[in-house]
């Protein structure tokens, strides 16, 4: 599959977009909504042309970054870079789900790296601001506070993310036909691994007391033995959720009017 230059320019914006600084958003709709792998993934299917495609590497790449946070401005793995760029990547080559994967490793890892540069540079911005704080200038301040290091923020995303989804999509074919069939092997190995990994994270932070793994156990089963559709699935553990909540809600009614 080839990627144009308007869908290269395209998915890239909507790489800025899911970053933090772009403001029309916010961290719901950017970062925690279009920022997601599974967005990300279903985004860029649709400007290239193959939507179902998109959602499946998304999906996949979902299950491995479903537990990355940013802590305190400071982030493991840029999660809407991995998205975007390893799933155009991916579809470029032949649509691999294991490729997608493998390359959203450095590519996270890498935009990672460039968040830290991004705001490093943007503070050398910030500090303008001192001098036009002390004389009471707000206009000035929202300028070089806010406007400035945003335009500047983003426009170093879009030039390094950019040619890596346009050039690099060019060579990913070659690439991948290059590769040795052991290299081909072991990136579908640890495909099918990551995403493991990924929920292995998430029930780590999730089950905090031995009896969270009852949900863990119906929910597997209800899945792989008795074959239940996800979406029924989901749909019964909201219906679990809010039964739950309403008990424990009625529980704690009770022992204030007891104390009382």
């Amino acid at each position: 599959m080839q990627i144009t230059f308007v869908q290269a320019v395209l998915i890239t914006l909507f790489s800025v977009f899911s970053n933090l600084m772009f403001p029309l958003f916010g961290d719901i709709g950017g970062y925690f909504g279009i920022g997601r792998p599974l967005v990300a993934g279903t985004i860029v299917g649709a400007i290239l042309g193959d939507i179902k495609t998109g959602m499946l590497i998304g999906a996949t790449l979902n299950a491995v970054y479903m537990n990355s946070q940013a802590v305190g401005n400071v982030m493991s793995s840029d999660v809407t870079m991995a998205g975007y760029t390893a799933t155009a990547l991916a579809m470029a080559g032949g649509s691999d789900t294991a490729m997608a994967l493998a390359l959203s490793i450095p590519i996270g890892i890498f935009g990672a790296l460039l968040f830290t540069a991004q705001n490093a540079v943007c503070v050398f911005v910030s500090h303008w601001c001192d001098k036009y704080a002390e004389k009471g200038d707000t206009r000035s301040m929202w300028i070089f506070g806010i406007i400035i290091p945003a335009i500047i923020f983003n426009a170093i995303r879009f030039l390094t993310t950019f040619p890596v989804i346009y050039y690099g999509a060019q060579y990913s074919s070659a690439i991948e036909a290059w590769m040795p069939e052991a290299v081909t092997n072991a990136m579908g190995v640890v495909g099918g691994i990551l995403p493991a990994v990924g929920m292995a994270l998430l029930l780590k932070v999730m089950v905090t007391k031995p009896s969270h793994w009852c949900f863990f156990l119906f929910g597997f089963i209800a899945y792989a033995v008795l074959g239940i559709g996800s979406v029924p699935l989901t749909i019964l553990a909201i219906v679990v959720a809010i039964i739950l909540d309403e008990l424990r809600n009625k529980n704690s009614d009770d022992t204030l009017e007891s104390l009382e």
